[in-house]
Order: structure tokens, then C-alpha cells, then sequence
């Protein structure tokens, strides 16, 4: 792991602000999964091409996000299959919209499973005693879904997602949300760990916050305090630490 602030990373942190999507499981392998699903779904039905599908579908969730701008909607697949099919000229059939953002997330969940050492990292973190939040973007049924397919819910103390909080993590508020219900004193020492730039907004928020970006395949280089692209290499640090 790459440490570019090391008096932030002088001792274990009380709590950590975890990130979800494209930090713990691969998330473009589960979308492609979802996708393949739509596709499979709406060939036939609309005589169009895989590629016609997904290009309307990028069309509809560029202009769902243009109107909702950085809300937990603005993610919401039921809301870009509705659009994808107003523009086929499906207004009304609300089943047809229903049926595809179920057959989305069945497919997607199927194909989502944790990043290595993902397990090890948490397990190590709760025999430390360190709190565990993840803070999300998306509505709480698709995310609650997602951690209970992935068990995390073994391993964390709280959730706290966009929707709940009112805004994306380029926010503030669900940072704050988070640091409040984890209640762990008046200024505790938090790291926050993800993929995305609004993950390393958490800085802004409180100088007690580190931040540490999770390097996938598809992300780029951020501002950060330290980083990693394997979850081996933070179960390294995690374990150098003295036993508490």
C-alpha cells in the first residue's frame, strides 16, 4: 500500500467509512452480467442489435441523471429502463418496465462476488473492534440487497446510503450521517476507503478523516492519502499494527 500521508496512518483508525460498488466486488463484471440479461430480454422483442440496446440504454441513463443531477434516484435502473422504453415508444407499460429492472439485478447479483481478501480485511478489522460503515450511493433496496447477497452484514455496523442521507457522497451529508451513528466520540480518527472521487471527498469533510483509494482495473488516480489495489496489501498494514 502506498502511504503519501504518514502521520494520518500512525495508528488504526476508530472507525472506517467503507465504499461498496467497484471497491468491494467488481462492479462492471456484474453490470455486464445485468446488461447481458436486458439484452437477452428485449432482442427479439424490439428487433434491435445487443449494441442498439445498450446505446439507447446509455442515452436514457445520461438524460435520467442530467434531470436528478447527484441524488440516489439518479441511479435508479428502473428509472433509465422507463426512459430506454418511453423512447421506443413504450410509455405505459409499467410491467415491461418492472420485469426489466428485476431481470437487472437478478443478473447482477448472481455475478457479484467480493474481491479477494475482502473477507480478511473485515474480519481482521472486527477483531480490532473498529467500527465498520458502509457509505453508498443508490437507493437502501438495491444496496441492502447487495449486502446481504455478499454477507457483509456479518461483518459491518451500519449502512448509510445516498438515499438516506439526501445527497451523493460528493456531499457531505452522508459522511456526516455516518460519523453520527457510529458514535464514536466528539473527533474520531476515520479512514475512508473507495474507488471514486466522491469517496475522497471525505477529507473535506473532517481533517480526522484518512482516505485511501481502492485502485480497480477501471479507476484512475486520485488524490488521496494513501492507496491500494489489492485488499492483501491493506490486510498487511491492518495486521502490522499492534494488537490493541
Amino acid at each position: 500500500m502506498k502511504i503519501n500521508r504518514p502521520e494520518l496512518f500512525d495508528r488504526l483508525p476508530d472507525a472506517i467509512l467503507l465504499d461498496l460498488d467497484d471497491t468491494l466486488y467488481d462492479y462492471g463484471v456484474a453490470h455486464d452480467a445485468g446488461m447481458s440479461a436486458i439484452e437477452n430480454k428485449l432482442t427479439e422483442f424490439l428487433k434491435l442489435s445487443p449494441q442498439q440496446i445498450r446505446a439507447a440504454y446509455g442515452k436514457a441513463r445520461t438524460e435520467v441523471k442530467e434531470r436528478l443531477g447527484r441524488t440516489a434516484s439518479g441511479h435508479s435502473r428502473l428509472l433509465y429502463f422507463q426512459r430506454m422504453m418511453e423512447s421506443f415508444g413504450l410509455r405505459n407499460n409499467v410491467l415491461l418496465f418492472l420485469d426489466l429492472e428485476h431481470s437487472y439485478w437478478r443478473a447482477f447479483l448472481a455475478a457479484s462476488t467480493l474481491h479477494p481478501f475482502v473477507e480478511d480485511v473485515l474480519s481482521e478489522l472486527r477483531a480490532r473492534r473498529i467500527g465498520i460503515a458502509i457509505v453508498t450511493d443508490l437507493t437502501a433496496q438495491i444496496q441492502f440487497r447487495k449486502i446481504a447477497h455478499l454477507r457483509l452484514d456479518r461483518f459491518i455496523d451500519l449502512v448509510v446510503t445516498s438515499e438516506e442521507a439526501g445527497a451523493d457522497k460528493v456531499s457531505h451529508k452522508p459522511f456526516e450521517l455516518a460519523v453520527a451513528k457510529l458514535d464514536r466520540g466528539a473527533t474520531p480518527r476515520l479512514w475512508a476507503i473507495g474507488d471514486e472521487a466522491g469517496d475522497m471527498a471525505a477529507a473535506s469533510f473532517s481533517p480526522n478523516i484518512a482516505t485511501i483509494q481502492f485502485l480497480n482495473a477501471r479507476s484512475r488516480a486520485l488524490e488521496s492519502h494513501a492507496s491500494f489495489s489489492s485488499f492483501r496489501e491493506l490486510l498487511k498494514v491492518i495486521s502490522a499494527y499492534a494488537a490493541p
